[in-house]
C-alpha cells in the first residue's frame, strides 16, 4: 500500500503539469492566425520655418 501511495504523489503532478503543457501547446496552435497591417504614421504636430542666412550687423 506504501508503493501504491509514494507512486501516485510522485506520478499524479507530472501528469497534471504534462495535461496542463499539452493544453498550452494546443491553444496556441489552435489560435487565429494575425492580419497584419501596414503602421499608420501621423504627421506631427509642428510647424517648420525655413530660414535664411545673412549677416548680423555688429556695433
Amino acid at each position: 500500500m506504501r508503493f501504491l501511495i509514494r507512486t501516485l504523489q510522485i506520478v499524479l503532478p507530472l501528469v497534471v503539469i504534462g495535461i496542463a503543457g499539452f493544453a498550452a501547446v494546443m491553444m496556441i496552435r489552435s489560435r487565429p492566425p494575425v492580419e497584419t497591417q501596414p503602421p499608420v504614421f501621423s504627421p506631427p504636430g509642428v510647424q517648420v520655418h525655413r530660414v535664411a542666412l545673412t549677416e548680423v550687423a555688429t556695433g
